[in-house]
């Protein structure tokens, strides 16, 4: 879950335009949600780090709608924005920073929360951001009606946000209203997934959820949220979050699965320390990098594929283990 953290101020003040500037959207992107307050010690990750990021989320959350409509902004985001996103000018590169924020429900339920839309988009311009990604996970009324509302909202959003060459993500998960991906698939310009692909407990499972992501959402929208794993000496530092349980031998095949097979081009860091900063471990870091650097191959190139069991797509094997069914990203007509 994203919770709201630091001070928040009502949005009465002006904030200082930065100039607007894109950055490519070719190749693979990996984005980490940071702790927004946490600059320097961000922009110091970018700077010893830079092949395993694109960018950042600023976490959480750099604006908050109220069940009134009033919006509040985390203090001089417009400052720690450009901090971000210019973390790598020594280098030629400009990083993409996205606010996340979220919306109480009563805002969402009563219609409230569409009726601001134009505000909230003025805000993010004005921040100098790339972006928007909405994080509102509501823990009850888990109805159609409660998702198509939070899909016209969304859709008011990117409508606004897309008038000014910025983009809206939303935060999907397996639970609750966030996995209607039925009622979403138009209303955002990225779906980034929390739970379950978070954890890698089940790698089953995450790879059905991210299936589902691809043949409703688009495999050319759907960005993999995955949970960091701590260098060894630094899991106290992760103590307020789950064991995500990415290691050195699941991380990489499954990362190899998602360019490859799901066609899946984004991932995005969930970092495990994200409330007490410490160190995040090598392997994780290289596996990133190898994602974010290398070209998609083949699927199940150099490999045997038992496509007479699974004619529909398998998994990569070796000779003793041919691999596993799975249900591919596009499905063809004989396969639906």
């Amino acid at each position: 879950c994203h919770q709201p953290k630091g001070n928040m101020v009502p949005i009465l003040l002006l904030l200082s335009s930065i100039p607007y500037s894109t950055q490519s959207t070719t190749g693979s992107t990996v984005r980490w949600y940071v702790a927004s307050g946490r600059a320097s010690d961000n922009v110091e990750f970018a700077k010893t780090s830079p092949k395993a990021l694109t960018g950042f989320y600023g976490c959480c959350h750099d604006l908050l709608v109220s069940k009134n409509g009033s919006i509040s902004t985390a203090d001089n985001l417009s400052t720690t924005v450009s901090l971000h996103r210019h973390a790598l000018d020594s280098l030629g590169r400009v990083l993409t920073y996205h606010s996340t924020f979220s919306v109480e429900a009563e805002a969402i339920l009563s219609g409230v929360a569409k009726s601001i839309a134009p505000n909230l988009a003025k805000i993010a311009k004005d921040s100098g951001v790339d972006g928007l990604l909405c994080d509102y996970e509501p823990d009850f009324n888990y109805t159609v009606e409660h998702a198509q509302k939070y899909a016209d909202f969304l859709s008011a959003v990117r409508k606004e946000l897309n008038g000014l060459d910025l983009e809206l993500g939303m935060d999907v998960a397996g639970w609750g209203i966030l996995d209607k991906f039925d009622i979403y698939a138009d209303v955002a310009d990225f779906f980034t997934s929390m739970s379950p692909t978070y954890n890698a407990g089940n790698l089953t499972r995450n790879r059905d959820f991210v299936g589902e992501m691809t043949r409703t959402l688009g495999s050319d929208k759907v960005k993999v949220g995955l949970g960091s794993s701590p260098a060894t000496g630094y899991e106290k530092n992760c103590a307020n979050m789950p064991t995500y349980n990415y290691t050195e031998s699941n991380l990489t095949p499954f990362l190899d699965y998602l360019k490859t097979n799901a066609q899946v081009s984004g991932v995005d860091i969930w970092k495990c320390d994200i409330d007490n900063y410490g160190k995040t471990a090598d392997f994780f870091l290289d596996a990133i990098v190898q994602f974010k650097e290398e070209s998609p191959g083949s699927p199940c190139s150099g490999h045997r594929c038992d496509t007479l069991a699974c004619p529909c797509g398998c998994e990569c094997g070796t000779d003793a283990d041919p691999g596993l069914c799975y249900v591919p990203a596009h499905v063809s007509d004989e396969c639906e």
